[in-house]
């Protein structure tokens, strides 16, 4: 391994000493060096170091060097959004644990839900990030009053607020997982009949990034209640879910959700 490890850098060194390519018998080497790693193609069966090769290789070195760079650019952008959110919720976790557990378990349940609705990894990971938010806005209210089992009416409307509080803090954020957190929090207590606050929104006025939210906020809030002493049942929570298909929930999340219950009970059991 040693050896091996060895001669890569020697390799790599002497693409960079000479102009970044290097003609090793029928083939051509060359890397690309950018901040954190580097990238070494060998393109086989090229006999000459032609001026023709030489362009179109210096051609293909800077195209490939802006992508990568722009990549790699992104990746850190990602990197500095998660640690953000993971500085929230920890601002979150000193009001009140049971809400940080909460926001983790409906993260990982709505992760299982996104992929199998049909959005690509990535979209998946970037919502379950920023539904990791949906909460955010409790930031403003009495931890006690969050980890509080019986709430008055009076209560109620102040806790309702946080879905504003939230949006206000994320909606002027010019990146992408951020602006979809502000969403997520504004709307994850609508619901598709138009009931839910705090603008009475229905069906596919929802954001579906918030519907995704919602059932699964729901459905964690059913099996682990925060709010009051009554945790329901399994086949009770399914039950309730099946009764509100297109009532409180698009049906097809109802579906999809059931789908998958072993798993999400996996992540409300452990």
């Amino acid at each position: 391994m040693y050896k091996v490890m060895t001669l890569a850098k020697l390799i790599i060194n002497e693409l960079i000493n000479n102009n970044e390519f290097l003609y090793k018998k029928n083939s051509m080497i060359f890397v690309l060096a950018l901040d954190n790693f580097y990238l070494v193609i060998d393109f086989e069966n090229i006999k000459n170091e032609n001026k023709m090769n030489k362009t179109f290789i210096k051609m293909f070195l800077d195209t490939s060097r802006i992508i990568l760079n722009n990549l790699d650019t992104n990746r850190r952008i990602i990197n500095e959004q998660e640690e953000l959110l993971g500085i929230l919720n920890k601002l979150i976790q000193k009001k009140s644990n049971t809400t940080a557990s909460h926001l983790n378990r409906v993260s990982k349940i709505v992760y299982i839900i996104a992929k199998s609705y049909g959005l690509s990894e990535d979209d998946s990971k970037e919502l379950e990030l920023a539904s990791s938010m949906h909460d955010i806005g409790k930031i403003d209210l009495d931890g006690k009053l969050l980890d509080k089992k019986h709430i008055n009416k009076e209560e109620e409307v102040i806790i309702q607020k946080h879905t504003q509080a939230g949006y206000n803090l994320l909606k002027s954020s010019s990146t992408s997982l951020l602006k979809q957190a502000a969403i997520i929090a504004y709307e994850h207590h609508e619901f598709w009949d138009g009931s839910g606050y705090p603008r009475h929104l229905k069906e596919e006025e929802i954001h579906l990034y918030a519907r995704i939210t919602s059932i699964a906020d729901f459905y964690d809030s059913l099996r682990i209640p925060r709010n009051s002493n009554k945790e329901w049942p399994l086949y009770d929570a399914i039950n309730f879910l099946k009764k509100n298909r297109n009532i409180l929930f698009e049906a097809s999340l109802v579906d999809i959700l059931i789908n998958n219950i072993n798993e999400i009970e996996k992540i409300i059991t452990t």
